[in-house]
C-alpha cells in the first residue's frame, strides 16, 4: 500500500475510533472549524479535511523541535487537517485549519512544562493518552537517531510537571507507521 493510500485509510479510520462531535465553538475551535452541516441542539459532527500544505511550512516546526518528525507523520500533517481525535490507545493532537502549521505547533507546545522537559531530551509530543488522559504521547527521537523513524511512547505527566523527570509508562508503537497500521486494522493494511 502506498503512503498516500495508507494515510487516506488512516484518516478515514478516525470515525471508527472517535465520535468526532463538537458542541460549542469555544470548547473545541478546531473541531468547530471542521464541522459538517449545521449544529443542532446536540452539536455537530466534524470531519478531517484534505488541505495540501507546502513543504516549506515544516520550517516553523523545525525551528522549535529537536529533530525531524517521521516522514509518514510529515506527510499526514502536510495533507490533512483534523481536530484532536482518539485513535485507539492515544488521542492525536489537532492539526487545525489555519495558515501553515502554526496550529499544530501551538498544540505541540501548549504546555510549557512539557516543552521545557521533553524537547531537550528528544521527545516530541504529538498526542495524549486516550480517554482524556494528560500523559503525553511522544516520538522518542533519541531511540533511533538517523533512521527517520522513532518509537512512540507514553510518558507519565505528573513526573514531568512535578519533578521535571521523564518516566516512560509504555511503548505505544515501535513507529508511527505501526501506529497507523494498528488504527486502520489488518484487513485494510493488507490491501
Amino acid at each position: 500500500m502506498k503512503d498516500v493510500d495508507l494515510l487516506e485509510a488512516f484518516v478515514s479510520s478516525f470515525a471508527t475510533h472517535d465520535e468526532m462531535s463538537v458542541v460549542l465553538p469555544d470548547l473545541n475551535p478546531a473541531a468547530w472549524a471542521l464541522r459538517r452541516g449545521k449544529a443542532g441542539p446536540l452539536g455537530a459532527r466534524w470531519r478531517p479535511k484534505r488541505v495540501v500544505t507546502q513543504q516549506a511550512a515544516l520550517a516553523s516546526l523545525y525551528s522549535t523541535l529537536p529533530a525531524r518528525l517521521p516522514a509518514l507523520y510529515e506527510s499526514l500533517v502536510l495533507t490533512y487537517r483534523w481536530a484532536e481525535v482518539e485513535i485507539g490507545s492515544c488521542a492525536l493532537l489537532a492539526n487545525p485549519p489555519g495558515p501553515g502549521l502554526v496550529g499544530l505547533l501551538a498544540e505541540i507546545t501548549k504546555d510549557p512544562a512539557f516543552v521545557a522537559t521533553l524537547l531537550p531530551k528528544g521527545f516530541i509530543p504529538f498526542g495524549r493518552g486516550s480517554g482524556g488522559e494528560y500523559d503525553p504521547i511522544c516520538f522518542d527521537t533519541a531511540s533511533s537517531p538517523g533512521s527517520g523513524e522513532s518509537r512512540i511512547v507514553q510518558l507519565e505527566h505528573e513526573d514531568i510537571l512535578c519533578r521535571g523527570r521523564i518516566t516512560v509508562v509504555s511503548e505505544v508503537a515501535p513507529s508511527f507507521r505501526s501506529l497507523v497500521l494498528q488504527a486502520i486494522g489488518p484487513s485494510v493494511a493488507a490491501v
